[in-house]
C-alpha cells in the first residue's frame, strides 16, 4: 500500500501528491499513472523498458516507481507539505484539497434601481 506525501510548490503553491510504498496502479495498469500524473519521461522509460524486456519490467516497476515520482517532484522543486506527521495526508482531509475564493463585485448587494440607472452604490453617500 501507498502513502500519500502532501508536496507543494514554494513560488506558484501548487499542490502534488506523491506516494511512499509500493504502487498497485503500476502494477495494474503499467505506464499509464505516469504519464496521468504528469510524469511523461517516466512514462516513455517504462514503456520502452517494458517493450525491451517483453513486459517482464511490468513486475519489476511497481516497486519502485512512487519513489521515482516523488523524487522527480521534489526535483522540480516541490518541498513536502505541512499536513500531519511527516507530510502525510490523511484520506479526504481538507489539507491536500485546493480552495480558491473568489469574489466578484462589490461586497454588499445594490439595489435593482440603482444597478439599473448606473449609480454606483458601493461607496458611502455622504450627505450635506
Amino acid at each position: 500500500m501507498a502513502y500519500p506525501i502532501q508536496l507543494i510548490e514554494p513560488v506558484t503553491g501548487r499542490v502534488a501528491l506523491g506516494y511512499h510504498g509500493f504502487s498497485w496502479t503500476t502494477l495494474f495498469f503499467g505506464p499509464l499513472p505516469a504519464l496521468l500524473r504528469g510524469h511523461v519521461i517516466g512514462f516513455f522509460g517504462m514503456l520502452a523498458i517494458d517493450i525491451c524486456t517483453m513486459g517482464l519490467a511490468l513486475l519489476i516497476f511497481p516497486f519502485f516507481y512512487n519513489k521515482w515520482h516523488f523524487n522527480w517532484l521534489m526535483r522540480k522543486g516541490y518541498r513536502v507539505g505541512s499536513s500531519g506527521v511527516g507530510g502525510a495526508v490523511s484520506g479526504a482531509s481538507s489539507n491536500s484539497q485546493n480552495v480558491i475564493n473568489v469574489t466578484v463585485g462589490s461586497l454588499s448587494p445594490q439595489p435593482a434601481a440603482a444597478l439599473a440607472n448606473g449609480e454606483d452604490t458601493s461607496s458611502p453617500a455622504t450627505s450635506s
